[in-house]
């Protein structure tokens, strides 16, 4: 999520709404409490580019079965070369976007 953030960060946005299944992530993101676990560093670094790069910044839980596309992405993203990302603004691929738009008729 901190290279999430800092991509979101780079191309200007101002309001961001960052979606996981994890409410403990969640927890971890929003607390104004310093966390001791090893990812405590990384958890205050994504609080502070929130605060200092956006004018408005959600972090919401959606319950796994909603979140289909996010999963598909994820997959993804693990078959991809180490260190390299994919970003599409527009046109969506075609199989993403049906994901998406398959997961808008979900009743969650």
């Amino acid at each position: 999520m901190l290279y999430d953030v800092n991509e979101a960060s780079r191309m200007g946005c101002q309001r961001v709404i960052l979606e996981t299944d994890a409410a403990v992530l969640k927890q971890a993101i929003t607390s104004d409490l310093y966390d001791y676990s090893s990812l405590g560093i990384v958890f205050k670094e994504i609080r502070a580019v929130m605060q200092s790069s956006f004018q408005s910044c959600k972090v919401e839980t959606c319950p796994r079965a909603c979140n289909i596309p996010a999963h598909y992405l994820a997959a993804h993203g693990v078959t991809m070369e180490r260190r390299s990302y994919q970003i599409w603004l527009d046109p969506l691929p075609r199989d993403v976007k049906n994901l998406v738009v398959g997961e808008s008729s979900l009743p969650c």
